[in-house]
């Protein structure tokens, strides 16, 4: 045979778009899935052999990655640096090979956008269910989650934005306003933070209908409307966006003097107290060493210049909302690991590189 099977394609693609649902709902399934995806992939590259891997624009950076990652936890002394971080990456290349097509993505990214709404208000309603409203902040929803849901508002938002009817649009606000509420309630004052900026950006520069829900946002927030406002201190959200620049600060000496590989590769070096240490950008200079962060920077801005570009000269809406909502996307992904570290989980990485893999349709 010299060309892939139809009944192989489909296999793979059904896989995919049940990945995309349980990555939200069902962590573990969908690892499960994820490795009979690859092993379908893997299988037909063996038998057909004439997939030219190295063709791909980002091949080289994200196979840097994977390498990468597997060398400096190979040596660790004590295990710290966390290898699939860069493997799970390997995930964006076997992505594009069974999302060909527009139609077959738009269904992925919907279904997706489902298990993430049903996650959500399933984790919104048991904690409303378990709690008093009062003490719902210190109840506060999984990082991981919180990730997703912003991700998913970022596509959605895009849609919003391209669409051109006023029944479009009011779709796609009705779908996002339950994801806003989980935000606002979830008390994670980086995701809350970066929607506001985002919808404020967006409403400014491309969409000023955007100005209604962003001043009831702000609204809710600066009244005491739920209590909102005692959970959700407005001092609190200021001194938590400046908290990067004092956590780089602290570690400004020993991120200087970090070792190839990561600290834990150096004994002279590994028993340094790092202090603060919440950003997953610098634990990843802890533990894997500058040019692990060197790779990843250069596949974000990789993808964010393709994307842009994509952006700007497509005329079909469904691709520039698409291309849009992930230019929104790498800066979530950016912020929110500046603030945190959302890339620690499995299931945000791997969702992270399904929608970015589908961007080379």
């Amino acid at each position: 045979m010299d060309r892939p099977s139809k009944t192989i394609s489909n296999a793979g693609f059904y896989l995919v778009l049940l990945f995309s649902f349980c990555v939200s709902t069902f962590p573990g399934l969908a690892f499960y899935l994820a490795a009979a995806v690859t092993g379908i992939w893997f299988l037909e590259l063996l038998i057909f052999k004439n997939s030219d891997l190295t063709s791909l624009e980002l091949f080289y950076p994200i196979g840097g990655f994977v390498v990468f990652s597997i060398i400096s936890w190979a040596l660790s002394p004590d295990g710290s640096a966390i290898p699939y971080i860069g493997i799970l990456s390997f995930f964006y290349i076997v992505v594009q090979r069974f999302v060909p097509f527009a139609e077959k993505r738009k269904m992925i990214v919907w279904t997706f956008i489902s298990g993430v709404v049903l996650s959500s208000g399933i984790d919104l309603v048991s904690r409303l269910a378990n709690a008093h409203f009062e003490s719902l902040s210190a109840q506060a929803a999984p990082e991981n989650l919180s990730f997703l849901i912003v991700l998913v508002f970022c596509l959605i938002l895009a849609m919003y934005v391209e669409g051109q009817s006023s029944r479009e649009k009011a779709f796609f606000g009705l779908v996002s306003l339950p994801l806003a509420a989980v935000v606002l309630f979830s008390f994670n004052k980086i995701a809350v933070l970066l929607l506001l900026i985002i919808i404020l950006a967006i409403g400014i520069f491309k969409d000023r209908t955007l100005f209604i829900p962003f001043g009831v946002a702000v609204l809710i927030l600066i009244s005491d409307i739920f209590g909102i406002r005692e959970a959700m201190n407005i001092k609190d959200y200021l001194d938590y966006a400046q908290s990067p620049i004092q956590e780089i600060w602290n570690n400004q000496e020993l991120i200087g003097v970090a070792g190839f590989y990561g600290f834990g590769v150096d004994p002279a070096l590994e028993n340094i107290d790092w202090q603060g240490l919440n950003s997953f950008f610098i634990a990843l200079i802890k533990n894997s060493g500058p040019p692990a962060i060197i790779l990843l920077f250069w596949i974000l801005f990789g993808q964010t210049r393709r994307d842009f570009v994509k952006f700007r000269k497509t005329a079909q809406r469904e691709i520039k909302a698409y291309h849009f909502g992930l230019l929104l996307a790498m800066l979530v992904v950016i912020v929110m690991n500046m603030y945190g570290s959302t890339l620690d989980a499995p299931s945000s990485v791997m969702a992270f590189w399904m929608l970015l893999g589908m961007s080379e349709i």
